[in-house]
């Protein structure tokens, strides 16, 4: 009986005296368009994510104000401020598929428009059936968008470059709750200002502000990199055949 032998010698990029491949133009043509991608596309992201933690936790800033003024007891305030994580928990597989019909841009943009509405809508809290509903409905309408960041990233990003963009989006998750009660504490200051609590003026500028933003969305969120205009030919095409080469099920573009 012949035994083969076989003889596997290391790659030359994993031999500590072999010389770095340098890179090729196509290497550099794709970083270069991955930093652009970094510099336009995550902090728009970044802002909208850190929005939503905004929104979904100035509740917490307007308890006292907000069960002395409308009589909302303690046991229906911690029942209000549950529904909205039992929505977005519910919620994010049917948002999921409304979003793979309309495009990650497009769901995003709607999402933003209608939580930050819900927000505004909360400064006219009358009723714990009401505070139900409009925590639900904030609940329902924010489920949709981390899926949405993340189906994004995929789409525009390589898998060696993911994690970072997925991380600079998530630091603004804490930037959200670190920020947010300095934020809502400053904003309920105006007290008595047009005749309104301060836990309404909290709830009408930080929704206001989540619609605005929303209202740019539609110009600032390409769905995939041939849509930037910021990108050059070469460039988008770099991105989305890294981005599918990466991805399950994706070929890379002819």
């Amino acid at each position: 009986m012949t035994m083969a032998i076989i003889s596997a010698r290391p790659a030359s990029s994993d031999h500590p005296d072999a010389p770095d491949i340098p890179p090729t133009p196509a290497d550099h043509v794709h970083r270069r368009a991955t930093r652009k991608a970094m510099l336009r596309l995550i902090p728009v992201l970044a802002i909208i994510y850190f929005m939503s933690y905004v929104d979904r936790t100035n509740i917490a800033m307007a308890k006292t104000q907000l069960q002395a003024d409308v009589g909302i007891s303690v046991a229906a305030f911690g029942l209000g401020a549950g529904l909205f994580f039992i929505a977005y928990a519910c919620l994010q597989v049917p948002a999921n598929l409304i979003m793979y019909r309309l495009g990650a841009r497009r769901w995003i943009t709607v999402i933003a428009l209608l939580w930050g509405s819900v927000t505004v809508a909360m400064m006219f809290v009358s009723s714990e059936v009401m505070f139900y509903g409009l925590r639900i409905a904030l609940g329902a309408f924010e489920a949709g968008l981390y899926p949405a960041i993340l189906f994004m990233v995929t789409r525009w990003f390589a898998q060696k470059d993911r994690a970072t963009a997925i991380g600079y989006v998530q630091a603004a998750s804490c930037l959200g709750v670190i920020l947010g009660a300095p934020l809502g504490g400053f904003l309920m200051g105006f007290h008595g200002v047009a005749g309104l609590h301060g836990w309404q003026w909290m709830f009408l500028i930080e929704g206001v502000a989540t619609v605005l933003i929303g209202l740019t969305l539609i110009r600032l969120l390409p769905d995939r990199p041939r849509e930037a205009r910021w990108l050059g030919p070469q460039e988008a095409a770099a991105l989305e055949d890294a981005s599918r080469a990466g991805t399950p099920g994706m070929r890379p573009r002819r």
